[in-house]
């Protein structure tokens, strides 16, 4: 029975010097226990809701205040973990929009990509981590920045966390729109996240994705009314050749279902991007981004629905 009094002596060290996980073999190194006293030990912890293991080695001590949740917020044990995995990570996609202040919608988990495959969605707490495959990082490295958490709410334990800049998080948006909750979501953040987008770097990110994505990305970015992000893209465009596509890929398994597509309205068709919308977006703005108040917001949003229809 003192094996887990050692290991909670040492958990509340951990905690004072403000530390959010440890792997097993400091743990080890740092108690003297064995590998079965350690595991039983934690085992126990864990039952108390006092220890939370989130990978086979990789162990998260959690504190009284956090308990009612399970877990400290994902923020302050993320690149603990990524290093622990050995491997290259970003954080992505809404999430990163909400780091560029881009974002009203709550995320259900802390979205990253890495370049090691990892659980597709690991729970730890209440929300856990959401992972994305991404093999070579070689060439969006000019397109990550180090950016502070901001979910915890003690200043000294948010951590500096890898986040895809505005460009890199528009175009991973439009290339997995399954992370994004959907194109009308896609088109809030393109909306939001306008006024930080820079016109050359987005015409570089665009030469990492493929040219259907940028097409699409292109009509978000005009229809948001960014000029020079859309002029600059537009010539990016230029010596690819863009051939027609579906504005929303999945649309296209059904074109052979012509009862499904007689419900849907004409379709509008933009030789300026060259895509095909079948399906009007509808997206819906925080009024306080605007300026707005409430009253303003009703006409304000029939304005913009009328837009992008």
């Amino acid at each position: 029975m003192a094996f887990p009094s050692v290991l909670i002596s040492w958990i509340d060290g951990l905690h004072r010097n403000g530390q959010t996980s440890f792997a097993l073999s400091e743990a080890l190194a740092e108690t003297g226990l064995s590998r079965g006293a350690f595991l039983d030990a934690a085992e126990r912890l864990q039952r108390k809701e006092r220890l939370h293991r989130v990978r086979n080695g990789f162990y998260v001590p959690i504190r009284e205040s956090r308990r009612n949740v399970g877990a400290p917020c994902s923020e302050q044990f993320l690149g603990e973990l990524m290093a622990f995995e050995g491997c290259e990570y970003y954080v992505a996609f809404l999430m990163a929009a909400h780091f560029h202040g881009a974002g009203h919608h709550a995320v259900g988990s802390f979205q990253v990509v890495s370049n090691k495959r990892l659980p597709p969605v690991l729970r730890v707490g209440p929300r856990g981590f959401r992972f994305c495959y991404r093999r070579d990082f070689g060439p969006i490295r000019p397109f990550l920045q180090d950016k502070e958490g901001y979910r915890s709410e003690r200043p000294e334990n948010r951590r500096m966390l890898k986040v895809s800049t505005p460009e890199l998080t528009l175009f991973d948006l439009v290339a997995r729109p399954g992370f994004a909750g959907g194109y009308d979501n896609i088109a809030n953040v393109a909306i939001e996240i306008g006024s930080q987008l820079d016109p050359d770097a987005l015409a570089a990110c665009s030469e990492l994705f493929p040219r259907a994505v940028v097409q699409r990305a292109g009509y978000f970015i005009e229809q948001a009314e960014h000029r020079n992000c859309a002029t600059a893209l537009e010539q990016a465009l230029v010596n690819r050749r863009p051939q027609w596509v579906e504005f929303h890929p999945r649309l296209t398994a059904a074109a052979a279902d012509t009862l499904q597509l007689s419900s849907l309205p004409a379709p509008l068709r933009s030789r300026r991007w060259r895509v095909i919308v079948r399906q009007p977006l509808e997206p819906d703005v925080n009024p306080g981004y605007y300026g707005l108040n409430e009253q303003d917001h009703g006409s304000h949003c029939r304005a913009l629905k009328g837009r992008w229809q």
